[in-house]
């Protein structure tokens, strides 16, 4: 929709007329997990990222947070679409030409995918993008792999190896 926001929120066309006013709403539930301590990741090895603690994990009108620190999953009770967001890092202090991949499931099964073919010490790998959940069952998770031929360990913090998400826009 395109036109001129007046101060009432409707959009006004070319020659004046409404077409339309933005609904509003909010984008809860939604959930930003991080890591306090490294997770070690030996190469060649899949990993179910550990997540430690959450900044934010505001349920919708749910009595359940939407990430379980326990089983390291997001798992929103809404339905809906939702915006995820994971980026792992890793410390070695040198460079490495194996892959550092990381996918991300949505009840076991590969939903969004990331891989670098080389990379420097201290890289990140992130995945990103839409994935639509029931609000019942639906729950996603993330894992890494890193073909270094040594093991390494996650950086730790809120800003370096993180899990958001978010649901979009009203039902």
């Amino acid at each position: 929709m395109s036109g001129i926001l007046n101060q009432t929120g409707a959009v006004s066309g070319i020659l004046g007329t409404t077409v339309g006013t933005p609904s509003g709403g909010n984008n809860e539930p939604y959930c930003y997990a991080y890591k306090t301590s490294g997770q070690a990741m030996t190469s060649g090895d899949n990993h179910l990222m550990a997540w430690h603690a959450t900044v934010k994990n505001v349920p919708l009108g749910a009595t359940t947070a939407p990430f379980d620190l326990t089983n390291d999953r997001f798992v929103p009770q809404t339905a809906g679409i939702y915006w995820v967001h994971v980026e792992v890092d890793i410390s070695t202090g040198s460079n490495h030409d194996g892959d550092f991949k990381m996918w991300l499931n949505k009840n076991g099964s590969m939903v969004l995918h990331h891989q670098e073919g080389s990379w420097t010490h201290y890289d990140s790998c992130f995945c990103a993008g839409l994935i639509e959940m029931n609000g019942s069952t639906d729950y996603v998770d993330c894992y890494v792999n890193q073909g270094s031929g040594s093991t390494y360990d996650t950086s730790t913090g809120a800003f370096q190896t993180r899990f958001i998400a978010f649901k979009l826009g009203p039902e």
